[in-house]
This record gives structure tokens, C-alpha cells and sequence, in this order.
């Protein structure tokens, strides 16, 4: 089980590096000609790519029981989130999956 563990923390930020660069190689271009520095994008990019490797490291220490004991009440509080959605989305392209709350953008059927 430790070696699984191990490959998929490897595979994990692979991939998170690999994303960087893409993004990188994509809009470095565009980010110079809208905002005058070519690396706009991509340090935007890092900063959510390293605030989610905080949020997984702080996560990854909490025993699952923990979840456990608050799972009705978070389903509790999801249920209406998702109807909320259904119902206030703005719609993009004729599907609303995206809502804002406190400046956030969020999907909530992750």
C-alpha cells in the first residue's frame, strides 16, 4: 500500500508540473500582449496550483473518521448548494455549473 501511495504522489505532481508548463507554453504569448508581462497567466496558475497542494497537505493529515462523524451534515448542506445551482447559475454556453460565493468561483458537483 505504500508504494501505491508513493507512485501516486509522483503521478500526482507530475502532473501538476506538467500542467504548469502547458499553461506556460499556452498563454505566455497572450498574457504579454493583455497585460504587458508574459508570465501573468501562468504565476496566477501557480498560485491556485500551490493553494491546492496546501489544501491537499493540510487534508492528507486528517483521519478519514473525522469526515465520518460531519458526513450528514455536510450532505445536509450540499443538497441545497446543488439545487441553488440548478436553479441561480448564470448559464454559459446553455449549462449553469458554476456559482460565486465570497469572490469564489465554485462547482459545486465536484
Amino acid at each position: 500500500m505504500k508504494k501505491a501511495a508513493i507512485i501516486l504522489f509522483f503521478l500526482t505532481f507530475g502532473l501538476l508540473a506538467f500542467g504548469l508548463v502547458i499553461v506556460l507554453t499556452a498563454s505566455s504569448t497572450f498574457s504579454e500582449v493583455k497585460f504587458d508581462n508574459t508570465y501573468y497567466l501562468f504565476k496566477s496558475h501557480a498560485i491556485k496550483v500551490a493553494f491546492g497542494v496546501l489544501l491537499i497537505l493540510i487534508f492528507s493529515f486528517i483521519p478519514y473518521s473525522f469526515y465520518k462523524a460531519y458526513l450528514k451534515y455536510l450532505l445536509i448542506l450540499v443538497v441545497p448548494v446543488l439545487i441553488y445551482t440548478l436553479i441561480f447559475a448564470p448559464s454559459y454556453k446553455g449549462a449553469g455549473r458554476w456559482i460565486n460565493i465570497l469572490g469564489f468561483s465554485l462547482q459545486p458537483a465536484d
